[in-house]
């Protein structure tokens, strides 16, 4: 099933996360594929260490824990995953 989440991020927090996005150093996709998918994977990726990464898979997930349609289709999950992060 699949479930839209509208307006998860406000206009000034995407331009600011695309700021940043922009301005990180990107590496090729390849660094984290097996051998089979190596072959053939072609694109970016932010370093898995990267604090710009970390930062917005943060601001991300702090916004869905806020977002009342996330919460009612995942809350049975979500609560577990809240309370080990």
């Amino acid at each position: 099933m699949f479930i839209t989440v509208e307006k998860l991020l406000s206009k000034t927090q995407v331009a600011e996360l695309r700021k940043s996005l922009d301005a990180a150093e990107w590496v090729d996709g390849k660094v984290t594929a097996g051998s089979q998918s190596g072959a053939v994977k072609q694109n970016q990726q932010l370093p898995e260490n990267s604090s710009v990464s970390q930062q917005a898979g943060l601001e991300i997930l702090d916004a869905l824990a806020r977002h009342p349609t996330f919460i009612s289709a995942a809350l049975p999950q979500w609560r577990e995953f809240w309370r080990a992060r």
